[in-house]
């Protein structure tokens, strides 16, 4: 994206993106006063990243590597989660790799970042019942404006043919997955596996983010651990623990 793009497309998530303006308010009704005129910053960066939260200074959204709005707003909820963390943790300490882990594996699970993603099954899903059945757009009404939440059931039940059942079954479970987990993901990543996807996830992301530390790589330079055994060892520690820490969430988004 163009800065100004970037900058324009930044605005418009903070005041309209739910993830990101509950993720805000919590952060400041633990005490942490956000300006965010200083505390998210536009940069041009060098590493191949999208951004990154440094303590006491802010987020910093890289221009040059953000492409979609999608991509902007997993940035964003990523980061203040780790900005959440360093608000709310007691002696919270980033340069504790196991501290850095927990923050990670928190930040990949909740942000967005290994959500499924369903869109490409939503579109065969619309193909395959439109060629079937002529109630095809009578059904799409109901599941878009979500009336169908609250008698699906009866309406299935009512339905003669038990092949249009079934279809409607897989229209029903693709819309309501389509209004959540619209957004980026394992499955353009390839990461087809299903059961278990999710944490297994969130540890990989986890550990490709602690092995850019300054400690692993220091690890690293004085011949003690690769950097990547240093952060798969410092999130192993922590994964089952810090991937069941939903907070702020009640479960994960």
């Amino acid at each position: 994206m163009t800065p100004e793009k970037c900058q324009s497309e930044l605005n418009d998530v903070l005041r309209n993106n739910p993830t990101i303006t509950f993720l805000l308010d919590k952060i400041e009704s633990s005490g942490c006063a956000i300006d965010r005129s200083k505390f998210f910053k536009i940069e041009k960066c060098s590493k191949q990243v999208c951004g990154g939260f440094v303590p006491e200074k802010g987020v910093s959204v890289c221009h040059n590597h953000i492409q979609t709005r999608t991509e902007m707003e997993n940035l964003l909820a990523h980061e203040l989660i780790h900005a959440y963390d360093d608000c709310t943790r007691r002696k919270m300490d980033w340069m504790d790799v196991r501290h850095h882990a927990c923050s990670e594996v928190r930040a990949a699970n909740l942000s967005g970042d290994c959500h499924w993603c369903v869109r490409c099954c939503w579109c065969c899903c619309c193909c395959y019942a439109f060629a079937r059945t002529r109630s095809f757009w009578r059904i799409v009404f109901l599941l878009s404006t979500r009336l169908l939440l609250s008698f699906e059931r009866r309406l299935i039940i009512t339905i003669s043919s038990s092949f249009l059942r079934v279809r409607v079954c897989v229209c029903v479970c693709v819309i309501n997955n389509i209004i959540v987990i619209h957004r980026v993901n394992e499955f353009f990543r390839g990461n087809l596996q299903l059961k278990g996807q999710h944490k297994t996830c969130a540890k990989r992301r986890a550990e490709l983010s602690v092995a850019m530390s300054p400690v692993c790589e220091k690890r690293e330079k004085d011949g003690i651990e690769s950097k990547e055994e240093c952060a798969r060892n410092a999130v192993e520690k922590v994964l089952d623990r810090c991937f069941g820490d939903t907070k702020p969430f009640d479960d994960i988004p």
